[in-house]
């Protein structure tokens, strides 16, 4: 979740358009969605190591809207936008609210 959060944030920034980091986003996003999202269930992992595995499979609401947010700056993203929000819907949100969070195999925890 940090990684899209942080990718929404350094992609908003007029001060970074034009720089390295800016330019380096891109490719940080597709690694992190890549390692980070599960092709499935398109569940957000809590934390990877630095070769990619996951650490962390507990899926955060935070880091699944997050990674929401972040898909609203990239170009053509619509498709996979759908298919976040209706996995987020399906998973997270119930008739009297949502679940905070859910662990590796889906599974509710708190």
């Amino acid at each position: 979740g940090h990684q899209f959060e942080w990718f929404f944030l350094l992609e908003s920034s007029e001060v970074l358009r034009g720089t390295a980091l800016h330019g380096s986003l891109t490719r940080a996003f597709a690694y992190a969605e890549q390692k980070g999202v599960d092709k499935l269930s398109g569940a957000v992992s809590g934390m990877l190591t630095l070769d990619g595995t996951v650490r962390d499979g507990t899926q955060r609401i935070w880091a699944q809207a997050e990674y929401l947010r972040a898909l609203t700056l990239r170009p053509c993203s619509e498709a996979v936008l759908q298919r976040q929000l209706q996995a987020l819907q399906q998973r997270f949100l119930h008739a009297k609210g949502w679940h905070e969070c859910l662990d590796a195999e889906g599974k509710v925890s708190r």
